[in-house]
């Protein structure tokens, strides 16, 4: 990334987390500078019983993470804010305009060298919109609507088995008893963050050479004071 477009870049990005009412600025988040700004949305039919529920999922046909299932999303343009990269990458993706998503996780991933995927990564979740999805096949991959109960079954991105409990804190049951995360370390990890649906979090993810996850750290994201 350029100089240039990092600090406009950050910018958007620091308007938009004290418009969010969030006490965080963009130097916390962009870890490297070769990190790009993105937007992905969980998009979620609200039936009342969480295993039903479906999410609407792109299987992946190009790098990153060719072969796995993925929320849509992509990459924040110049002069846009999270916000309204998101409509206008869902409007692009799925068909659907979106209304009142809610932010629930912010990323922040970084890798060993220049190959790697590096990304800031603004992560919605929204039950509400309009439109009628598009599963018609994309460059990007073919559209479809999986169960959050399903997903354990599906390929995922390692990263997502631990962060998915934090987008659906209310499903966690359901991926526990799935399979989704079986391993002690994201155990751990939901210990010391217990996901919680009134709370907003933040996620910092490094890589090995090998693209296995080396270290992950999830916090709640601090809300200003109405005073601030």
């Amino acid at each position: 990334m350029s100089m240039a477009r990092a600090i406009e870049l950050a910018g958007l990005i620091d308007e938009y987390l004290k418009e969010a009412g969030l006490w965080l600025e963009a130097i916390q988040l962009l870890a490297d500078r070769r990190q790009e700004a993105a937007v992905i949305a969980w998009i979620e039919e609200a039936t009342p019983c969480v295993a039903e529920r479906e999410v609407i999922m792109l299987l992946r046909e190009r790098d990153p993470f060719a072969g796995c299932w993925v929320a849509p999303g992509g990459r924040i343009e110049l002069g846009e804010k999270p916000p309204a990269a998101l409509i206008r990458e869902m409007g692009e993706e799925t068909g659907l305009i979106l209304r009142d998503p809610e932010l629930r996780l912010i990323t922040s991933e970084v890798g060993p060298d220049a190959k790697s995927h590096d990304w800031v990564s603004f992560v919605f979740r929204s039950s509400k919109y309009e439109g009628e999805l598009d599963t018609g096949w994309d460059p990007e991959g073919k559209m479809e609507r999986v169960k959050l109960a399903e997903l354990a079954r599906r390929r995922l991105p390692a990263v997502d088995r631990y962060l998915l409990y934090y987008v659906f804190p209310e499903a966690e049951a359901v991926f526990d008893a799935t399979g989704l995360c079986p391993d002690a370390r994201g155990r751990e990890w939901r210990r010391k963050a217990p996901p919680r649906r009134d709370q907003a979090y933040f996620a910092r993810v490094e890589y090995t050479d090998r693209g296995t996850i080396d270290w992950l750290e999830v916090r709640p994201l601090a809300r200003r004071s109405s005073a601030g």
